[in-house]
């Protein structure tokens, strides 16, 4: 077996459509993170399923694109109670 040596490609080697589709998937990856953080930072613990916040903070944080879109489509439909 040969092995092969992967070159690096320079964003200037990329083609148009594929630095648009780069930026247009960082773009909604940071969205999606973002507004399942504020989401989760919003709901009381007792919301939030496993009943704990920090598992969900690694997973929207750590989990990139995946992570937080789990998050949004697990706590689909569940709201903040603010009692006043």
């Amino acid at each position: 077996m040969t092995k092969r040596k992967l070159s690096k490609k320079r964003w200037s080697d990329l083609s148009s459509t594929a630095r648009t589709a780069l930026v247009t998937t960082a773009a909604v990856q940071v969205t999606l993170q973002v507004i399942a953080a504020r989401k989760l930072h919003r709901l009381p613990a007792e919301q939030v399923r496993g009943g704990r916040k920090w598992p969900w903070a690694l997973t929207i944080a750590g989990g990139e694109l995946v992570g937080a879109s789990s998050f949004l489509l697990a706590h689909r439909g569940r709201t903040a109670v603010h009692e006043g």
